[in-house]
C-alpha cells in the first residue's frame, strides 16, 4: 500500500496535485456560474425553453467540452430554434402562414435555423408581409384542394353557404387534429384578414373552439366567423356566419384559377 501511494506521489507533488484539483472546481464553479446566467439570458431571449439538448448528452460531457466551437455549433441551432419558435407565438410571425407555409418554418426552424439577427428578424417578416396576398390566395386554394368532392356543398372553385369536413373528429376520444383542423385555422385566419382585423392568437382561434366541443361531445359550437356542426360519423359542417367574406375569398379564389375557372362555368 506505502509503495503504491509512493508511486502516485512521484507523478507529481502533492501540493501540484492539489493545485490542479482546486483549479478543476475553481473552473467549474466558474462554469456553473456562468451557464446559470446563460440559461437566464436563454429564458428572456425565448420563455419557456428547456435547458440545450446538446449539453445533456454524455458524449458532449465526455467528448464536446475539448471542441467548444463544435458544442457551440449545436447550442447555438437549438437557442436560434428556441427563439425562433417563441416568436412564432409572440409576435405576428404566425399569423402571416398558412398551415404548409407553417409547417415549412417549422420544419426549418427545427433541423437548421438562421441566426436570430436583426436584419434576418426583418427580412423574414418583411418578406412574409410581401407575400401575406398571395400566402392567403394560396391558403384558400389548398383549402379548396383538401375539400372531399363526395359533398355538393363542396364546391371545386367557390365557397357556398357551408362546407363538410369528413372523418374530423372522433367522438370516441374526443379530438379534432389533422389537416382537416389546420384547415379551419386557415379558414379562421383568412376570414379576419378579410375582415381587416388581426389574426387570432394560436390558443384562441376556431380550431380551439371545434376541439374543445369535440372532447366535450357537443354537436354544435360558433366562433366569430363561423358556425359548426358535429355530427357522430365525424363530420362537421361549417356554416358561414359572414356571405360578405365569403364573397371576398370567392373572388379571390376566381383571380388565381382564371382560365381554368371560366372554363368550367362554361362547361357547366
Amino acid at each position: 500500500m506505502l509503495s503504491t501511494s509512493h508511486e502516485v506521489i512521484r507523478k507529481g507533488s502533492a501540493e501540484e496535485l492539489i493545485g490542479h484539483r482546486n483549479r478543476a472546481l475553481e473552473y467549474f464553479r466558474l462554469g456553473l456560474e456562468w451557464i446559470q446566467k446563460a440559461r437566464e439570458a436563454h429564458v428572456l431571449a425565448a420563455p419557456g425553453s428547456y435547458f440545450p439538448e446538446c449539453l445533456c448528452e454524455r458524449h458532449a460531457i465526455n467528448t464536446g467540452w475539448a471542441k467548444v466551437d463544435e458544442i457551440m455549433k449545436a447550442v447555438t441551432r437549438e437557442v436560434d430554434g428556441d427563439v425562433w419558435t417563441y416568436l412564432l407565438g409572440a409576435t405576428d410571425l404566425q399569423s402571416l402562414m398558412d398551415a404548409e407555409t407553417l409547417a415549412k418554418f417549422r420544419n426549418q426552424i427545427a433541423k437548421d435555423p438562421a441566426p436570430v439577427t436583426i436584419d434576418n428578424l426583418i427580412s423574414t417578416l418583411t418578406d412574409l408581409r410581401d407575400r401575406r396576398g398571395p400566402i392567403l390566395q394560396q391558403s384558400l386554394v389548398n383549402v379548396f384542394k383538401k375539400l372531399s368532392r363526395s359533398y355538393a356543398n363542396n364546391d371545386a372553385y367557390r365557397l357556398g353557404k357551408k362546407l363538410i369536413l369528413d372523418y374530423a373528429i372522433s367522438f370516441r376520444g374526443g379530438g379534432f387534429y389533422g389537416y382537416r383542423s389546420d384547415l379551419v385555422a386557415d379558414l379562421d385566419n383568412i376570414f379576419h384578414v378579410l375582415d381587416g382585423k388581426p389574426s387570432p392568437s394560436y390558443n384562441a382561434n376556431a380550431r380551439c373552439v371545434v376541439s374543445g366541443a369535440s372532447h366535450q361531445h357537443q354537436s354544435e359550437c360558433e366562433s366569430e366567423y363561423f358556425k359548426f356542426r358535429l355530427y357522430g360519423n365525424g363530420n362537421i359542417h361549417v356554416i358561414f356566419k359572414r356571405p360578405d367574406l365569403v364573397a371576398k375569398a370567392n373572388k379571390i379564389v376566381a383571380d388565381y384559377y382564371g382560365e381554368t375557372l371560366a372554363d368550367a362555368r362554361r362547361a357547366a
